[in-house]
């Protein structure tokens, strides 16, 4: 039969009281036979950040990262708005998903990516430019699950727009233009 031990940390002064809910429902808890710590997260850490500074100016045939200022909601502080990047200090798998909204008069690719430590990682689909629908921002959607180690990796929004006419920029529509990201487990 396995044994449970409980060992108090020398240097503390807490007290840890594990309690019971009020249920009539027999619970139990199943721990992984794996080394390591196990952490127990009651709220996952949560991003949801948008631009909220203005349309950013971007030049044709180059990846530029999208100035993401606002953090409509950010559990655990992760996110850099000076950088514009989310640097999690949990380590673990997430779910990234991003849209962002570009303008150009024409253009003949835009695409968005994940950069991972400056790194692209993971590209949206390409968009084509087609003289039928003319002038107009067109949103480039990218998503994917990464790995963050939870001390040194970062991830960043970019986006691209080839060849064109007229000013490119990014759109700054909280509707349009966003990263969002969640944690899903441990690595």
């Amino acid at each position: 039969m396995s044994k449970i031990s409980l060992t108090p940390n020398a240097s503390g002064t807490g007290t840890l009281t594990i309690a019971a809910p009020n249920t009539s429902t027999d619970r139990t808890l199943t721990l992984p036979d794996s080394t390591g710590n196990i952490q127990l997260l009651n709220y996952a850490p949560l991003l949801m950040a948008t631009m909220g500074g203005g349309h950013q100016t971007i030049s044709f045939d180059t990846a530029t990262k999208v100035s993401l200022a606002n953090t409509v909601t950010d559990t655990n502080s992760f996110f850099d708005t000076t950088n514009n990047r989310y640097l999690p200090t949990i380590a673990g798998y997430y779910q990234v998903s991003c849209s962002l909204a570009i303008f150009a008069t024409t253009w003949d690719i835009a695409i968005a990516w994940i950069y991972k430590n400056n790194t692209p990682i993971i590209r949206g689909m390409d968009i084509r430019f087609s003289s039928s629908v003319g002038a107009g921002d067109l949103v480039c959607v990218v998503t994917g699950i990464v790995a963050m180690n939870g001390t040194t990796d970062y991830i960043d929004l970019r986006g691209y727009i080839s060849a064109g006419s007229g000013t490119p920029q990014f759109i700054d529509d909280s509707t349009k233009t966003f990263m969002h990201a969640h944690f899903i487990r441990e690595l």
